[in-house]
């Protein structure tokens, strides 16, 4: 049972660890609007693309690993 109570810990961990990834994303997300909306420069202008889509790389990234280990805390409980 020992094995059971690691792994269900090693999957909570990891919602914890992909709740702080979709923060970071959420950041990312909130600079490129950021230099979106105050960049005057055209070097702040040209930082909205790589931050948008590194920020949805990101919220895709914690999303999935959110969705995935939550979906294994639920199934190791139940066994």
């Amino acid at each position: 049972m020992e094995v059971l109570k690691i792994s269900t810990d090693w999957a909570k961990d990891e919602v914890f660890s992909s709740k702080i990834f979709i923060l970071f994303g959420m950041l990312f997300l909130l600079a490129a609007i950021g230099y979106w909306q105050l960049g005057k420069t055209i070097t702040a202008k040209a930082f909205v693309l790589p931050l948008f889509v590194a920020s949805l790389l990101i919220l895709a990234g914690g999303v999935g690993l959110f969705i995935t280990n939550k979906k294994r805390v639920t199934n190791f409980e139940t066994h």
